[in-house]
């Protein structure tokens, strides 16, 4: 029995797995950085780039370059450790949801302090309405008062953010 077979069909994926990830995240990142530099903040393929990194940081706990077996499984084992927050040795729905909804809770936050320009605590029609006229402005590049369909694509996915 060849050492591959004996891994679980997720586990021999991997590898293969990793290296599309890696080359279309790298793909990504060289078609939108123009944008992204123009605006100085990361874009979401450089993010999810920075991401990929850490855990992989965290995982290479050899500082080899690679992650072993070993690794992978104490990885895993750590990831469940820090989800199972009353302790029980399982994982409920609610502590798998927790993280995720921290990290929304934070997004919401932030963009509503974005927003919330008065400092009130509310959010009116005026304070909403301006951060769309905003977009608008970094969205129409040839400033004619509307926004084309190029104008639109050479902004790509959220580029009228900020």
């Amino acid at each position: 029995m060849s050492r591959m077979s004996s891994q679980p069909g997720w586990m021999s994926a991997l590898p293969r797995a990793r290296t599309l990830t890696a080359s279309l995240a790298a793909l990504a990142c060289v078609a939108i950085a123009g944008a992204a530099a123009a605006e100085g903040k990361p874009t979401a393929a450089e993010r999810r780039e920075a991401r990929a990194e850490r855990m992989f940081e965290r995982l290479d706990t050899d500082g080899d370059g690679r992650i072993g077996r070993a690794e992978m499984e104490s990885g895993q084992a750590a990831w469940h450790k820090r989800l199972d927050t009353d302790g029980d040795g399982t994982l409920s729905e609610a502590e798998m949801r927790a993280p995720q909804e921290a990290r929304i809770a934070r997004r919401v936050a932030k963009r509503f302090a974005r927003l919330d320009t008065n400092g009130d605590g509310r959010i009116d029609a005026a304070e909403f309405s301006s951060r769309g006229e905003r977009r608008f402005e970094r969205l129409d590049a040839d400033g004619d008062g509307a926004v084309s369909r190029e104008e639109m694509r050479a902004a790509g996915p959220g580029r009228g953010r900020k």
